[in-house]
């Protein structure tokens, strides 16, 4: 994973990994429904330090979280929550899917919960602020702004592009008798 920091906040990150897709929205026990995210998979402990360092005018840096390890001897595992909003500043998010640029939207956004990922790059923007409850706490969040998604299509797709394909011709089947 490279990372490069941009204007205005913007965060560019190539080579990355996503981790806990909900393009969809669901709700699930670490989300509420109609809330998209992902979590974006920090493997090297220098950029998760870049990223909590790059502070805003509040003095809040990025939110990674860090997990324990599970097994002693284990790396703590570290991740960034990236949100995905379509209505107030929509992110262009662009799936390459078998040679096809596919656009991808709020209608559509679901396919990515499920598509095998061969590689992504996406730049992300934060948006900063103090929240609004009693503790009135300072805060910068993570949204996706740009993104590239290319898919990883298993070979007998790659191998099968563009051959007409029939469902189940009436001729498919020898007659028992033969």
């Amino acid at each position: 994973m490279n990372i490069e920091f941009g204007p205005r906040g913007v965060v560019m990150i190539d080579d990355a990994i996503i981790t806990n897709r909900n393009f969809r929205g669901e709700e699930n026990e670490y989300n509420d429904k109609g809330k998209r995210n992902f979590s974006l998979l920090i493997q090297d402990e220098n950029i998760a330090n870049m990223l909590m360092e790059d502070k805003n005018k509040y003095g809040v840096g990025w939110n990674v979280k860090i997990r324990e390890p599970k097994n002693p001897g284990d790396k703590p595992s570290m991740y960034l929550k990236v949100n995905v909003r379509f209505d107030n500043f929509p992110p262009d998010i662009f799936l390459i899917s078998d040679g096809e640029v596919i656009e991808i939207n709020e209608n559509n956004a679901h396919r990515l919960d499920e598509i095998d990922i061969a590689s992504v790059n996406l730049d992300i923007r934060p948006y900063d602020g103090i929240s609004k409850g009693r503790d009135k706490a300072p805060f910068r969040t993570a949204y996706v702004k740009n993104m590239e998604i290319i898919q990883d299509v298993n070979r007998f797709r790659a191998k099968y592009k563009g051959v007409r394909r029939v469902e189940e011709p009436e001729d498919m089947f020898f007659d028992e008798d033969e």
